[in-house]
């Protein structure tokens, strides 16, 4: 995992992205948690965020990262600044 995050933050960045919660400790107050690390992003639009994923310098890298965790991408529109 170390190795997709040391690859990964440049290509982000490349793409414009800034990250806001990488990791720490959580605490749940209503629901049910999902397991693990959480890490959030933010990007200009929906189609920046979209580009990193669809990019072929992250493909490279995201072979890294699924076999290294078990995790999921969500892309959110709609962040009020």
């Amino acid at each position: 995992y170390e190795g997709y995050k040391s690859a990964a933050a440049p290509i982000a960045a490349q793409y414009g992205g800034l990250y806001i919660i990488r990791g720490g400790e959580m605490h749940l107050a209503e629901g049910d948690a999902t397991s693990g690390r959480m890490v959030v992003l933010e990007f200009a639009n929906l189609t920046a965020a979209q580009a990193v994923l669809n990019s072929d310098e992250y493909r490279s890298v995201a072979e890294i990262w699924h076999k290294a965790a078990k995790s999921r991408i969500m892309i959110v529109e709609g962040i009020i600044p």
